[in-house]
């Protein structure tokens, strides 16, 4: 059945494409065809004539055939002309052994076989459909199976082409590999994926040792669906960071071919949603930030700057180091970095502060001075926050000793990139010293006098790494 139909509605569609002596040799010569029709209708004629005479039944008187058909054979056969012999036999009783048609009167008309070498007997016979030689059978046979296993591997090429188009090669393969590398934190792979097309020094925060150490990042995926639009598509997807499960629409774009597939990649120009930005603000003179615990270098300027950074979802805990044991910024600042977040970058800010070491040692440095100053041998020291003022005549003053009777305490503030001290408690010190009660000359009466003071100041104080500057104004 499967072959007849093949042979019949198959084959036909496919003999044009076939070279001509091989159609030829399958359809036969055309005097060949002719042959086969005549003994077709030969064969037919004679079962129809089989049958009339098992009706009529044996022992029956044939009857002369009709003048039409003696003039149609005469036509057909001109070379044959009706003799008295043939009339007599016509007119002889029915022999068994002889069959003359089927009875006059029966309704069937005598049919007469043409000869082979009628022209026009291919014409003027019914068609009739020749039966069909082995060879010829067994080459359409191997024909039609040809022929349906083309069919059936082009369907099966263009399921496969299919599937590897929206599987392996599709876009969606290029947005899982994404998902799943930012799941990993493996940023570096990521950027390699979806280029955030931004400069090196805005990559700072695209490294595994960052990102990887980064909390709260994204924890799973799942691809929804994709849609493509001739060399465009977009894969939808969800993802899941800090237990919140966002929808993420991930651009693709194909320029290139791999093979005969589509070469699909992230349109980084129609914008990435994994990537945000943040914004921090860097302090005058600071050459490197802490950030998840990683050293990460920026420009030192002597001006306060801002940097910003495309980073991926995640929070990152972000600090100022500080080259000096005097200045601080204050602790770690977290940043919460979410899929899907509005695209305002969060701003970190860092203000210098000073450290309680800053009191301490500019504390111990103005004592310092007290002390040196305590060693003078002159009622006004130089350069010194105390000084005892003589009235009258300097001869009638000698041997003044000092001496910190209690130092001051300070407070420090700072103001802008300075720092300012002032006294919260005053200090006291004692000055001894020789005076002379006599009013004339000789002889002199020394006596022991002391007397003290207080002691406070207030200035300004620089830093420079650990190396302080006071400027105090007594």
């Amino acid at each position: 059945m499967v072959i007849e139909l093949l042979a019949r509605f198959v084959v036909p569609a496919f003999m044009h494409t076939l070279p001509r002596r091989v159609t030829r040799g399958l359809r036969g010569s055309e005097r060949s065809r002719g042959r086969a029709a005549v003994v077709a209708s030969a064969a037919a004629m004679g079962g129809a004539g089989l049958a009339g005479a098992g009706l009529a039944g044996s022992g029956t008187r044939a009857a002369p055939a009709p003048e039409a058909s003696a003039a149609t054979s005469s036509a057909q056969h001109p070379s044959v002309e009706p003799t008295a012999t043939t009339a007599t036999q016509d007119a002889t009783p029915y022999a068994p052994s002889a069959y003359s048609g089927p009875p006059a009167g029966s309704g069937d008309e005598t049919r007469v076989l043409p000869s082979y070498d009628d022209p026009g007997a291919t014409t003027r016979m019914p068609a009739q459909r020749a039966p069909m030689d082995p060879a010829t059978k067994k080459r359409i046979r191997l024909i039609a199976i040809i022929v349906g296993a083309l069919i059936l591997l082009a369907v099966l090429a263009t399921v496969v082409f299919s599937v590897l188009s929206r599987t392996v090669f599709g876009p969606d393969n290029q947005a899982e590999d994404l998902l799943r590398s930012v799941t990993d934190g493996n940023a570096s792979h990521a950027a390699e994926i979806a280029n955030p097309n931004v400069s090196s020094g805005q990559r700072a925060l695209l490294t595994d040792d960052v990102y990887g150490a980064a909390q709260n990042r994204i924890s799973s995926y799942e691809i929804k669906d994709t849609i493509i639009d001739g060399d465009r598509a977009t894969v939808n997807a969800t993802v899941t960071q800090d237990g919140v499960t966002t929808p993420v629409a991930l651009p693709m774009v194909s320029d290139s071919r791999n093979g005969l597939f589509k070469s699909w990649r992230v349109d980084e120009t129609a914008g990435v949603p994994l990537y945000q930005a943040l914004t921090v603000e860097v302090p005058a003179g600071v050459g490197e930030l802490d950030v998840n615990g990683k050293k990460v270098s920026v420009d030192a300027q002597g001006q306060p700057h801002t940097v910003e950074y495309t980073v991926l979802p995640g929070d990152y805990a972000v600090g100022v180091g500080s080259s000096s044991k005097y200045v601080t910024y204050g602790g770690d600042q977290v940043a919460e970095i979410r899929a899907g977040s509005p695209s305002s970058a969060p701003v970190m800010s860092f203000q210098p502060s000073f450290t309680p070491a800053l009191e301490e040692d500019v504390a111990k440095q103005l004592n310092a001075t007290l002390d040196r100053c305590a060693q003078s041998t002159e009622f006004e020291p130089e350069g010194c926050p105390f000084g005892y003022s003589i009235y009258g005549d300097d001869e009638d003053y000698r041997n003044p000793r000092w001496s910190i009777q209690r130092y001051p305490t300070y407070s420090v503030s700072s103001y802008g990139s300075q720092a300012t001290f002032t006294t919260d408690r005053s200090g006291e010190v004692r000055l001894d010293y020789q005076y002379n009660e006599e009013y004339d000359d000789e002889p002199a009466d020394w006596t022991d006098r002391d007397t003290t003071s207080s002691v406070s100041g207030y200035g300004t104080v620089s830093v420079s790494g650990d190396e302080l500057t006071i400027n105090a104004n007594d």
